[in-house]
């Protein structure tokens, strides 16, 4: 659950989308305070490895 929805419970939120994005994917969308973010720490440290730049991210953030 997004955090703007954790922030709002119990009250229903709901969203008007309008989508240009191909296939309408709700995390790309720009909706990240309302819609999940799919995304794991594995792939956050993918992208450090894939870029290699892993070495230049402080111990704190891994």
């Amino acid at each position: 659950m997004a955090l703007l929805s954790k922030a709002a419970s119990p009250v229903k939120l709901e969203n008007l989308i309008l989508s240009d994005v191909i296939g309408n994917p709700l995390d790309v969308i720009a909706l990240g305070p309302t819609a999940p973010d799919p995304t794991t720490f594995v792939d956050a440290i993918s992208t450090l490895r894939k870029f290699k730049i892993e070495n230049e991210i402080t111990v704190q953030v891994l």
